[in-house]
C-alpha cells in the first residue's frame, strides 16, 4: 500500500509539532508566574533529563517506523542495510508485521526498565548534587512522579513509531494536540491551586499517559481499516524476535548514537552551563535553547510529515518522486525557520519581558543560537533523506561533532570563562568544519542536482500543492 501526505496530514503535523515542541512557550505564562528562578531552573534540569531518557527509544523509534513502512508497502523480507525484498504484488505481509510490532514491545519494555533503574540511581544522586540546597519533601515526591512518567513515556513510545510507520500523520499529531491541551490544562489548574512544582510533574504524567493512549486508539482502528483484523496478539517464537532485532539492530544503534549526538549538539549545553553557572543562569539559557529549537523543530515539521512519503517511494524505487519531496522540504524548512526567527526576535522578546519583567534574554545570544541550530536541523534533513534509503552512513560524523562541542565548551567556559558563548561558539565550529557540508553535498551528487536547482524544484512543487494539483507524494 504506497504511502501519500495529504494537506491533511500536513497541517496536523505542523500542529502537532506547536503543540510538541511549542509546549515550552504554552506553559511559560504559568511557569514564569508560579516558579521563581532557582525552581524554574530545576525544571529545565528535569526536562533535559527526560530528553536524556528519550535518547535511547530514538535509536529505535526510526527504525521500527521505516521497517513497519517497508512492510506497510509490500517488503517480504527485512534487511539489516540498503535494499529491502519486495514483493512483486505489494501484498501486506501481516505475519512480517506481527514479529516487528512484538520486537518493538519488548525493546520498548527493557528500555523503559533499564532508564527507571539509571535515574532512580544515577540521576537522583545528579539532582541532589545540582539542586541539594532546594529540594525537600515535596520536591523528592515530584521527582518520583517524574520518574513514573518517564517510564510510561518510554514504554508506550512504540505506538508513535507505529503510527509514523504506516503514514497516519495526522492521527499521531491528533494525540500530541490533544494530550498537550490536557497537560497546559492540568499544569495552569494545579499550579493555581497551590501544588507548585508537584503540580506541573503530575500534568507531564497525565500528558504521556494520555498520548499513548489516544495513539493506541487510532493505531488499532487504522489497521482495521487498511486490512480487517490481524491477531497482533499471535504467540512470536522468541527466535523470530531475536532475529528480527538482529536484523535491524546495525541501523538502529547507528540511530540511537545519531540522536545522542543530536541531543550534545542542542540540549547538552545546558548540563554543562549547569556546573559552571548558577541555576537561574542556567534556566535562562535554557529557555533561549527551547525557544530558538521550538522554531527549528516546527520549520522542519513539513519533512517529518513526508518521511513515509519518501519510504515509500524508495521501496517503490520512484526516485524522481524522492527528488521532488527532498526538494520541496529543503525548500519550506529555511523559508519557515527564518521567517520564526525573525518573529521570535521581534515579538517573543518583548512578550516574555512583559510575562517576567526581571528576566532579559540577550537577542545577540539568541541569534548565535538560532544560527547554531538552523546548521544543526539543516545537515538533520540532509541525513534524514539518506535514512529513509537504510543508510546511516552519517553517524560517525555527527556523534564525533557532538562531543568535539562538549569538550569545546567545557574548555571555552573554564579556562577563558566565556559563558554561554563559548557553548555557541563551539557548537557553530563543531559542525562547519565537516557535517554542514559534506552530507548536503553527497546527496546533491546522488540526485545530480545543485541546490539552486533543489530550490526551484522545491519551490514549483510547493506552488503546485498550494494549487491544489497532484504531485507525488501528495494526496489530496
Amino acid at each position: 500500500m504506497k504511502i501519500t501526505i495529504s494537506k491533511k496530514d500536513i497541517i496536523w503535523n505542523y500542529a502537532g509539532t506547536l503543540f510538541s515542541m511549542g509546549m515550552g512557550y504554552l506553559l511559560l505564562p504559568f511557569l514564569l508566574l508560579y516558579f521563581d528562578d532557582d525552581t524554574l531552573g530545576l525544571w529545565y534540569i528535569f526536562m533535559n533529563l527526560a530528553n536524556v531518557a528519550n535518547l535511547f527509544v530514538f535509536g529505535f523509534s526510526p527504525s521500527f517506523a521505516r521497517n513497519i513502512a517497508y512492510c506497510w508497502n509490500g517488503a517480504e523480507k527485512l534487511a539489516a542495510k540498503g535494499k529491502y525484498n519486495k514483493a512483486v504484488s505489494d501484498r501486506f505481509n501481516p505475519e512480517l508485521f506481527v514479529v516487528i510490532l512484538k520486537t518493538c514491545k519488548t525493546v520498548y519494555f527493557i528500555i523503559a526498565v533499564t532508564m527507571l533503574l539509571c535515574f532512580v540511581s544515577i540521576g537522583t544522586v545528579y539532582v541532589r548534587h545540582v539542586a541539594g540546597h532546594l529540594l525537600s519533601g515535596a520536591y523528592y515526591f515530584a521527582w518520583f512522579v517524574f520518574l513514573a512518567a518517564v517510564f510510561l513515556n518510554l514504554y508506550f513510545g512504540y505506538y508513535v513509531s507505529l503510527l509514523s510507520g504506516i503514514g497516519r500523520v495526522a492521527e499521531k499529531n491528533k494525540a500530541q494536540v490533544l494530550a498537550s491541551i490536557i497537560r497546559i490544562s492540568m499544569t495552569a489548574l494545579l499550579l493555581r491551586g497551590g501544588m507548585g512544582f508537584l503540580g506541573a510533574c503530575l500534568a507531564y504524567l497525565a500528558y504521556g499517559f494520555v498520548f499513548r493512549i489516544i495513539c493506541r486508539c487510532f493505531f488499532d482502528r487504522a489497521l482495521k481499516e487498511a486490512y480487517g483484523k490481524i491477531e497482533c496478539g499471535t504467540k512470536i517464537d522468541i527466535q523470530e524476535i531475536r532475529n528480527c532485532f538482529l536484523t535491524i539492530w546495525p541501523n538502529t544503534w547507528r540511530e540511537g548514537l545519531v540522536s545522542v549526538s543530536d541531543y550534545l549538539c542542542t540540549q547538552a549545553g545546558t548540563i554543562v552551563a549547569s556546573f559552571f553557572l548558577t541555576l537561574a543562569q542556567t534556566g535562562q539559557f535554557s529557555l533561549a535553547v527551547q525557544l530558538v529549537t521550538v522554531v527549528a523543530r516546527l520549520s522542519r515539521s513539513f519533512q517529518i510529515a513526508h518521511i513515509p512519503a519518501l519510504q515509500s517511494a524508495y521501496i517503490s524505487e520512484d526516485k524522481e518522486a524522492g527528488r521532488k519531496i527532498h526538494s520541496m522540504c529543503i525548500f519550506v524548512y529555511c523559508i519557515v525557520f527564518w521567517t520564526g526567527f525573525a518573529a521570535l526576535l521581534a515579538v517573543g522578546l518583548p512578550v516574555i519581558s512583559i510575562i517576567k519583567p526581571g528576566m532579559e534574554l540577550d537577542a545577540y545570544v539568541l541569534t548565535g543560537i538560532g544560527i547554531s541550530q538552523f546548521i544543526i536541523v539543516f545537515r538533520n534533513c540532509y541525513a534524514s533523506y539518506l535514512s529513509t534509503t537504510n543508510r546511516i552512513e552519517y553517524w560517525k560524523g555527527f556523534i564525533i561533532s557532538g562531543i568535539v562541542l562538549v569538550i569545546g565548551s567545557v574548555l571555552l567556559l573554564y579556562f577563558l570563562d566565556m559563558g554561554v558563548w563559548g557553548i555557541i561558539i563551539s557548537s557553530v565550529f563543531s559542525e562547519l568544519v565537516y557535517n554542514a557540508w559534506k552530507w548536503p553535498y553527497q546527496v546533491h551528487s546522488e540526485l545530480a542536482f545543485s541546490f539552486t536547482d533543489m530550490l526551484s524544484i522545491g519551490y514549483k512543487n510547493l506552488i503546485t500543492i498550494i494549487l491544489g494539483r497532484n504531485d507525488e507524494g501528495i494526496r489530496e
